[in-house]
Formats: C-alpha cells, structure tokens, sequence
C-alpha cells in the first residue's frame, strides 16, 4: 500500500483538506470531493488562515466565499508547487464548483 503524503508539507496524509469547506459547523460541505490530503497540522494552519482573511465565518453571499476559500487553498498549493496526485472523484468535483460559479447547470 502506497502511503498518502500531505499536500502541502509531505508528511503522511491523515484527512481530507476540503478546499471549500462548509458553510457552518454540521452543515453539508459545499464541494465534498473538492479535496486534496492533508496532515492535521496543515489542514489547522488552513483554517487559521481563514479565520485571519475573514473566510471562516460566513457574512456574504455564498458563492463568493466558496470561491474566495478555493483561491486560498489553491493559492497555497501553488506556492508550494504541488503536482498531485488527486484522488479519483476530485475532477467531477471541480467540474461541478465551477459549473456553479458559472451559473450553468450540466448539459
């Protein structure tokens, strides 16, 4: 078995960076396969960096604080140069984030 490395610092991989969250504690995920691995440090220092841009408690229209935390996420992600790999749901996931900040509905 192939061990699973943190996105952002390489360590083992012990749950999932959800790059777009929820809106609140208990509520469903916005993006549910919208992932990538994550060390429970990394995925603390996230919200934590949300916390401190304002991402983390939810006071403007939704959509655009989904797509503010994907910036974050994926920001950071290429700071760090990170190529993957992703696991098998995250496209379908994507697909879907951006087909509603488009505002499209699937064809």
């Amino acid at each position: 078995m192939i061990a699973v490395r943190c996105a952002y610092c390489g360590a083992l991989a012990e749950e999932p960076d959800h790059l777009t969250g929820r809106p609140k504690g208990g509520e469903a995920r916005f993006d549910e396969e919208l992932w990538v691995p994550s060390c429970r440090a990394c995925n603390l220092v996230n919200e934590h960096g949300w916390s401190a841009s304002g991402l983390l408690v939810v006071e403007r229209p939704l959509l655009e604080v989904r797509v503010d935390r994907f910036l974050y996420g994926v920001s950071r992600l290429a700071d760090i140069g990170w190529a993957g790999p992703v696991h098998r749901g995250f496209w379908g996931g994507l697909h879907g984030f951006v087909l509603a900040v488009s505002g499209r509905s699937e064809r």
